[in-house]
């Protein structure tokens, strides 16, 4: 059994045997001398904020994956492994393997970097995960190191195998939802131990970490509170993607439309009385930010990622219309199994085949960057950011890659920090971590957590109810939840049950979460009016003429000036 300190007594027992590799670098790290292991209780407190000039690394113990077995224990012990589980704890604590001692400090009250953990160990559940911060452009000599101890029933804990695995290794680590270079993820850390009979280092077992990784974002006005805030005393009307999406209506009725995520889409909503309009931004392949909904770019005979895709392709396919012509063909409308209408089987990918087109007529307009948008629509007009990046499924079934995390959402907000204005903005996306970034990178608009308020099941456990969704807003300290709308219409009361979940003072949910609703339900005469009395906070549409005249915001015969 090793003393605390006392690893570099056994330097180099029987590391001939081994090549280079993990159980190299696992010989090294033994080989070095570390201070005593402290022990640490566990604290879930999250910073509200990135700290100046520092990147957050977020340790998750297991998997949050449904996929995975999440009720499995996150470290595996090997039979002959001779210490009872019910004696242990588990010690993580990071460094900085390039400095000699240099470690990552940890963001809890106790200023150290080691957190202790006692067994039985499970996987951690949103919000309890594990922060450390790290000095900005750092992450590639972040190198994570686990101790096994016992504490109990001994008064000093002894160290009884020991792990390490960098953050960035050689190979990328394992990608969380589907980036091609991630710059954190899921890791398994081999553990070893000096064997009692060889004096030889034997591999005892293995520990599952998924890390997340938030990166500083140094644009100044980031934290710069905004001036034009809006309480929202009255519930907002929010044209979906301006005037409506574009899609198959009702037993085959056509109706015609302007096109969806387009400028004069925007403009007409907010002319018929939208307050805001919501829009889905994503990145073309040179990275520039433009709003399109669906993952895969549908206006080919092929369709190809958007990840895949110029923005000289992108703009050049639908130039400006002349006046002489206004489109009415029914072309080819793609539109992808996105997180708001398809359910998940819990089973590996099809493989890809030749999907059908569906098609409705609508009136013509270039496509355009967010850039653009933000350039030419009146600044009176609020919008809804959706951050539309790819859950786990979504990158599986449309058998694409994402950006990585980070790069998307600061790309994303150097456009809205540079163009944004007075403009009033929310923002929301599907994907927790996205959201989570959202709200640390940033404090000056709000961010809302999209869910599909347990209508299809995911593989993310904080995507799959209104209730589950609500806490993780509280965690992540945003501001509101987006749920489906039948979910609300059936049960009135969820309205205030969300409401009601608060936040710490000072937090952004201090004084309850807003509560918006999106999907067909919302353009049914009469549900907007029943949303409005059950208190909802806001509803995106796709009849916004229709549902602006229930709510008395538009009197039906011309639109706004």
């Amino acid at each position: 059994m090793l003393e605390p300190g006392d690893e570099a007594g056994f330097a180099g027992v029987g590391l001939c045997k081994y090549p280079p590799g993990a159980a190299g670098v696992a010989a090294a790290a033994l080989a070095n001398a570390f201070a005593p292991t402290e022990l640490v209780a566990r604290h879930t407190q999250m910073p509200a904020r990135l700290p100046n000039a520092r990147d957050l690394l977020l340790v998750t113990l297991g998997t949050m994956d449904l996929r995975r077995n999440p009720e499995k224990s996150p470290v595996s012990l090997r039979p002959s492994f001779r210490h009872d589980p019910a004696s242990l704890s588990v010690v993580i604590w990071p460094m900085l393997s390039d400095e000699p001692g240099g470690s990552v400090n940890s963001t809890y009250p106790s200023a150290t970097n080691r957190v202790t953990v006692p067994f039985p160990l499970r996987s951690t559940v949103s919000g309890e995960e594990i922060p450390f911060v790290v000095p900005t452009g750092r992450l590639r000599a972040v190198r994570f190191n686990v101790d096994l101890v016992v504490s109990s029933p001994h008064p000093e804990s002894k160290v009884v195998a020991r792990g390490t695995s960098p953050l960035l290794g050689d190979a990328n680590p394992e990608s969380l939802w589907g980036e091609r270079h991630p710059i954190a993820g899921r890791i398994f850390i081999s553990l070893f131990a000096l064997s009692p009979n060889t004096n030889e280092i034997d591999v005892v077992g293995e520990m599952l970490m998924e890390v997340v990784a938030v990166t500083w974002y140094s644009n100044p006005k980031a934290f710069v509170p905004f001036h034009n805030d809006d309480p929202w005393p009255e519930m907002k009307l929010i044209g979906h993607r301006g005037m409506g999406m574009n899609k198959v209506l009702v037993e085959h009725k056509a109706s015609l439309q302007l096109r969806e995520n387009t400028i004069p889409s925007f403009a007409m909503a907010e002319k018929l009385g939208a307050e805001y309009i919501e829009c889905d931004v994503q990145l073309t392949q040179d990275g520039v930010p433009v709003l399109y909904h669906d993952f895969q770019f549908g206006e080919l005979d092929v369709p190809i990622s958007m990840t895949e895709t110029p923005l000289s392709l992108f703009k050049t396919l639908f130039p400006p219309p002349s006046n002489e012509s206004v489109s009415s063909t029914r072309r080819a409308m793609r539109r992808s199994r996105s997180s708001e209408n398809f359910a998940i089987p819990f089973s590996p990918p099809p493989p890809p085949q030749k999907r059908k087109y569906f098609g409705t007529p609508f009136i013509q307009a270039p496509l355009c960057t967010l850039k653009e948008a933000l350039e030419t629509l009146p600044s009176s007009l609020g919008i809804n950011v959706e951050f539309k990046y790819a859950l786990r499924e979504e990158c599986e079934m449309e058998h694409f890659f994402s950006p990585e995390c980070n790069k998307y959402v600061d790309t994303v907000l150097d456009v809205i920090m540079e163009y944004g204005g007075d403009r009033r903005f929310v923002f929301s996306s599907f994907h927790p971590e996205c959201c989570r970034m959202l709200r640390l990178k940033q404090t000056r608009y709000p961010t809302h957590f999209l869910t599909g308020g347990g209508a299809y099941l995911l593989s993310d456990a904080r995507c799959n109810s209104l209730a589950a969704a609500a806490r993780f807003a509280i965690v992540a300290d945003l501001s509101g939840v987006v749920t489906e709308a039948e979910v609300v219409l059936r049960h009135p009361r969820l309205v205030k049950r969300v409401q009601d979940h608060h936040g710490a003072p000072g937090s952004n949910a201090e004084r309850g979460l807003r509560l918006t609703t999106y999907g067909g339900g919302n353009s049914v005469p009469g549900n907007a009016l029943a949303l409005k009395a059950a208190g909802a906070d806001g509803v995106i549409v796709d009849r916004v003429k229709q549902v602006a005249i229930e709510l008395g915001l538009f009197d039906g015969t011309q639109p706004n000036p």
